[in-house]
């Protein structure tokens, strides 16, 4: 795997080339950077790959504390993972991997920071992307602290949602009924809201600065938890609430991990979202 060696972080990708197909087009594709998920790494994206590789250039990372990526220490806050993405684009650019036209394609705790570092632009300068592709968002919590939003990843995956209207379900967001590793993990972050408030919390101030500064593209699967279906479908609303360039694709049949599960679905829908952005 190719390194880009970035300052305080050295930072492990694949990258599938120029696409074959480029030379219809004159030479210009677009580059999608793929963003994984929490307790995941770049090869998740294996399958994947190989069904949107003729058509664009695709470059996976692993995140920090993942894979192959290496830093001079081990110590994290999380804060970091923003700032990350947004120098390995701009390694890309310097480099010339990344030429023209680039799409960030974040999946599930990927969309977090994807989102962060959007945010983290100045707002007098231009975004060193074009659209943001978000597959099922697993936590878009109101914090920045790492410890705070793994607290709130383990509450949001122990919630439950009617997938149609969006609200809580009653008396589903007990300790008594969360899967037992789940209590175990909410135990472990000693965080005590987590018996009490086990919800999700969608930070709609960030989700709406994001909105209107890129074009966004929102992909679920139907067979997926109604906690993603309904995070996803919440910011489409948002979307559409301020007007803003954003595109929604149901796949049908499709759960959390459609990259590994039926990985030439994820490829046509992520074909049919960039398509279909406004």
């Amino acid at each position: 795997m190719p390194f880009a060696e970035l300052e305080g972080i050295t930072i492990s990708y694949q990258d599938t080339g120029v696409p074959v197909n480029a030379a219809k087009h004159g030479g210009n594709y677009t580059a999608i950077i793929l963003v994984h998920g929490f307790r995941f790494n770049s090869h998740v994206f294996d399958l994947f790959l190989p069904h949107l590789s003729p058509d664009y250039r695709l470059i996976a990372y692993d995140r920090r504390g993942y894979g192959q990526t290496r830093t001079p220490t081990a110590s994290s806050t999380g804060s970091e993972h923003p700032s990350d993405l947004l120098a390995l684009i701009a390694h890309l650019r310097a480099t010339g991997l990344v030429p023209a036209k680039l799409t960030i394609l974040a999946w599930s705790a990927g969309v977090y920071h994807a989102l962060l570092a959007t945010d983290g632009v100045p707002k007098d300068e231009a975004l060193p992307f074009d659209v943001l592709a978000l597959y099922e968002p697993a936590s878009i919590p109101v914090t920045s602290d790492i410890a705070e939003f793994s607290a709130t990843f383990c509450r949001i995956v122990a919630t439950y949602y009617d997938a149609v209207t969006g609200e809580e379900i009653p008396d589903r967001n007990s300790l008594d009924l969360m899967p037992p590793e789940l209590a175990t993990l909410c135990v472990e972050l000693k965080n005590e809201e987590s018996f009490i408030h086990a919800r999700s919390r969608l930070d709609e101030e960030l989700v709406v600065r994001v909105l209107g500064r890129v074009p966004v593209g929102l992909l679920f699967g139907t067979m997926s938890s109604t906690q993603m279906i309904t995070t996803t479908k919440r910011i489409g609303a948002l979307g559409v609430a301020q007007s803003a360039r954003v595109a929604v694709v149901a796949m049908e049949g499709l759960n959390h991990i459609g990259m590994t599960d039926h990985p030439d679905i994820l490829a046509e829908s992520v074909k049919e979202v960039l398509g279909t952005i406004p």
